[in-house]
């Protein structure tokens, strides 16, 4: 239901600019002759690729910094002593957003957690990417341009936590 409302919030948004821009042009046009020449439609054409840019270059820019970001998972901590054959929780640590970014970049902290001692033997980072202009325009919490980056890098953080309980051969328990 709330796809087939956003569906229509966004046939109503993108339709009524289309139709007030058609409106415009086409008086501008019957008024001042705004398509007389080749190189009028030449500098509209222009002018709209210049708002698509606009509209889009946070998003692709977001996109180089996160793949950036998320190529490399960092381990922030990592007691290797007692890693080694330990039964272990999950556990959220922190959130926070990153600074100085084009587009907000949330940061997860999470650990494993000892079942018998409490303490916190690995902590991880994991990074979920939110939208730009285009997105927030659209009502969407994700980038329009890539809609999975999110996913790629949890999907890349669920294979490194794969290779370090391969690695320290801990076993993880819910």
């Amino acid at each position: 239901m709330i796809a087939i409302l956003l569906l229509l919030y966004w046939a109503l948004v993108f339709g009524g600019i289309g139709v007030a821009l058609g409106l415009l042009f086409g008086e501008l046009n019957r008024r001042y002759g705004l398509f007389r020449s080749w190189w009028q439609l030449a500098v509209y054409f222009c002018c709209w690729l210049g708002l698509m840019v606009f509209f889009y270059q946070d998003e692709v820019q977001g996109r180089w910094e996160f793949n950036k970001i998320c190529g490399e998972v960092s381990i922030t901590y990592i007691a290797e002593e007692k890693i080694r054959g330990s039964k272990v929780k999950h556990v959220y640590i922190d959130t926070m957003y990153l600074k100085n970014t084009v587009l907000p970049i949330q940061k997860f902290q999470y650990g494993y957690e000892d079942i018998k001692t409490g303490d916190i033997i690995l902590k991880l980072d994991s990074f979920l990417l939110k939208g730009g202009r285009m997105s927030s325009i659209l009502l969407s919490k994700s980038p329009v341009l890539m809609s999975n980056m999110d996913d790629n890098c949890n999907e890349m953080t669920k294979k490194f936590d794969a290779e370090m309980q391969k690695k320290y051969g801990f076993l993880i328990v819910n």
